[in-house]
This record gives C-alpha cells, structure tokens and sequence, in this order.
C-alpha cells in the first residue's frame, strides 16, 4: 500500500490528506496491537523494535525510543538483523530493561535464514488462534469491568448496581 512504504505500520502518524478509511484503520492500532504476536523463525519479517516477539512486548514500547541507538539496531530492522552468524548482535545491556531483552534472547534459539517464515498470530488469552476470532477477541475487549491485566476489579453485574444506585440517589 502506497502509504507504508518502506514505514512500519505501528509507527506511521496520520495526515491531512489520508482518506477517513486510512485513519480509522490507524486509530484500531491500539485495539490490535495487544493481540498480534510472532513467533520467530528466520526473523525475516517480523520487526524488531515494533512487532510483539518478545513477552516483553513491542520492544520500542519495552526498551524506548533511544532502544535503536543503544542496541545499535535500526529502527527498521527485523529480528535477523539482529543476528550476526547463530549468535545475537547485541551490546552489552546498559539499562534494567535490555538486561531482561538479553536474559529472554538467552531462552530462544537465534533466528536461522534457512528456518522458516515467521509466523505471527492472533492471540487472545494466551491461545495463538492461526485465524481471526471475532467472538474471543469481542469476549476479550467487550468488558469494561476487565483491568489490562486480566484481573476482575468487580463484576458488572456489581459495576451496573454502582452505577444504577449512583445516578437513582
């Protein structure tokens, strides 16, 4: 599509002239984003700073925006590019935040150029889905009374008595 490019999808800003179309589709990043995962092959396609591949998410979220110049990674490198022979191109960690990145990197194999693509998924709840659930992911965004961690701050039945008993007084 002419408006990536040679850009990163999560990280394209909106302009003026982009059609209703393109910027509601840039404004469901958000939404997204939490469920779109890859699983690392040959680290060909997936993005190193912008696509969740690490349980540390986004890394560019995770490490910041200064990530590239300290892991001296582009910002439009893909994982392999990380990679130099089997071994991880990396430098020594200089924040809490690249330690837990080289501490994960230690648990996987390195991307292979031989291995095949990277696979990315749609995962809700843990459970990579190979095609897209309208009915989980809906379970899963459609409750105001979920917290991002999953954790239930009360059940709506409660949130719904609240708020009925709030507004009645």
């Amino acid at each position: 599509h002419y408006h990536l490019q040679d850009n990163n999808f999560w990280a394209l800003s909106d302009h003026a002239q982009d059609s209703w179309h393109w910027k509601s589709l840039l404004k469901l990043r958000t939404l997204a984003r939490p469920f779109i995962t890859c699983t690392i092959n040959n680290g060909r396609s997936a993005s190193f700073w912008f696509d969740q591949w690490t349980p540390l998410g986004p890394l560019i979220d995770c490490i910041g925006t200064s990530g590239p110049r300290a892991l001296r990674i582009r910002l439009s490198a893909t994982v392999s590019e990380a990679v130099s022979g089997s071994l991880w191109n990396l430098p020594a960690p200089r924040s809490d935040e690249a330690l837990n990145l080289h501490v994960f990197l230690t648990t996987i194999n390195v991307p292979s150029f031989e291995g095949s693509p990277d696979l990315f998924s749609w995962t809700v709840d843990g459970e990579k889905l190979q095609t897209f659930s309208s009915s989980k992911t809906w379970r899963k965004t459609s409750n105001p009374c979920m917290a991002q961690d999953g954790m239930v701050q009360r059940s709506c039945s409660e949130a719904c008595l609240h708020f009925v008993g709030c507004c009645s007084r």
